[in-house]
């Protein structure tokens, strides 16, 4: 048998994606496994506000999040209801360090980017698969696939 030491990671959609070029930027091994057989990103688009664009900053993708976006100094945010009613405003002040308080982009568009990135650092991702099963041995992890295929992982 053989044990492989890396990070299994399920599901790829933004926050999949962000660690899995966190972990390949500190030459950390990990895998991706995606149910979905594509990549097509689900919703229209997204703020981003100071946490995620500091995350993104610090895995090195902040710079192409702000060329695909739209970059907001100050802003002020309004939630609508179904029938178009203002429900509740935001004012996003300040920025942190050369970031700015926050960027909206069409979440294809930032799907794009961090499967780019994802891609350029050589992350195994495996679509149309998800975990079955686990089996926890006393070093490693047994991870069964729904596709029949299974992977053993050093703890």
């Amino acid at each position: 048998m053989v044990i492989e030491r890396d990070v299994l990671i399920v599901g790829g959609g933004i926050a999949g994606q962000a660690l899995a070029i966190a972990l390949a930027r500190h030459d950390i091994g990990c895998e991706i496994v995606e149910i979905k057989e594509n990549w097509d990103a689900v919703g229209a688009g997204t703020a981003l506000l100071g946490p995620p664009m500091r995350a993104f900053s610090e895995i090195g993708i902040d710079a192409d999040v702000r060329r695909a976006g739209w970059s907001h100094e100050g802003a002020r945010f309004l939630y609508r209801d179904a029938r178009g009613e203002i429900v509740v405003e935001t004012n996003v002040e300040g920025s942190s360090g050369d970031l700015p308080a926050g960027v909206s982009i069409m979440r294809s568009k930032l799907h794009e980017i961090l499967a780019a990135h994802v891609s350029e650092l050589g992350v195994a991702v495996k679509k149309g698969v998800t975990v079955e099963g686990l089996a926890n041995g006393d070093e490693y992890v047994d991870v069964k696939f729904t596709d029949g295929t299974q992977k053993n992982t050093v703890w």
